[in-house]
């Protein structure tokens, strides 16, 4: 789901005062039935080869593709603040359907509390993994590495997160 500013503000609000965490109500949206079953072949099309195991083990393991809104508790994080994943994203035809000019080489794996979408570059064995604000393509601004690999970001400690400034906003 891609909301715009303004109504994403508006759900993160109604979804506060509901006590139902986001990560709950977008999985509630249609998400978890592509969660459960990955789609390997339109992204192996796309990129002209295999796509890493180390993503295919991680869509296969259903107790991390369902976890939602925690933070990656690994000391080579390098994003202010910490890593905050909302939840995991699917892997299939819309992974690499319409994504950014300059992002044609990655596909998001997870989407950040703050906004902003995880990405890697599936051609790889263990990639590195960025946070990308998609409001602005490859601007070094919003295009940041987290100082993960993907074995890294995916199988690290993780504790539920306390990143609430977001919801501080929409109040």
């Amino acid at each position: 789901m891609n909301f715009p500013q303004s109504i994403g503000r508006y759900l993160k609000t109604v979804v506060a005062k509901k006590k139902i965490s986001l990560g709950q109500f977008e999985l509630s949206e249609g998400i978890d039935e592509e969660l459960a079953h990955p789609d390997f072949e339109p992204i192996e099309r796309h990129f002209g080869c295999e796509v890493s195991p180390i993503l295919k083990r991680h869509a296969a393991d259903r107790n991390l593709v369902f976890t939602t809104e925690f933070e990656v508790a690994s000391p080579w994080v390098r994003l202010p603040g910490g890593c905050h994943v909302l939840c995991f994203s699917a892997l299939n035809a819309k992974s690499v359907d319409g994504f950014f000019e300059g992002l044609e080489n990655y596909i998001a794996i997870a989407r950040g509390i703050i906004g902003g979408e995880f990405v890697v570059d599936p051609r790889e064995n263990n990639p590195m993994v960025y946070l990308h604000f998609w409001d602005v393509g490859r601007d070094p601004g919003r295009f940041r590495y987290t100082g993960l690999r993907l074995r890294a970001f995916l199988y690290s400690p993780r504790y539920p997160s306390t990143y609430e400034d977001e919801l501080e906003i929409c109040e």
